[in-house]
């Protein structure tokens, strides 16, 4: 957050925020591996090693300043990570099971 203010209005920041994160974590690792590089001033050859990220620490994710309750907070992390383990991008790019995801998140509006 840049700075203190209420986003209860924004319903779902948590879980896109959580997924989000997932999506951009699984394209660092898959890209992983030593990639050479080519320096712009002296043409010289680096090799630079990437590491893959296993742990992620974070705060209650709009919890606080923020306003989102401790409980919606936690149950939209969640339902992001079961949503992400249970196919990730692809899964869902058919649109075969947005309304049963849909109404999960939904379920979290009343904490």
């Amino acid at each position: 957050m840049r700075y203190p203010v209420d986003v209860r209005w924004h319903q779902d920041l948590v879980y896109n925020a959580v997924w989000s994160l997932l999506v951009e974590l699984g394209r660092w690792n898959t890209e992983i591996g030593v990639r050479n590089s080519t320096s712009a001033h002296d043409g010289t050859e680096t090799k630079t090693t990437r590491r893959t990220i296993r742990r992620v620490l974070m705060t209650g994710l709009g919890t606080g300043y923020g306003k989102v309750s401790v409980a919606r907070c936690a149950q939209q992390m969640i339902l992001a990570i079961k949503h992400f383990a249970q196919g990730g991008v692809q899964e869902y790019a058919n649109w075969e099971n947005v309304d049963s995801l849909i109404q999960e998140v939904d379920a979290t509006l009343e904490l």
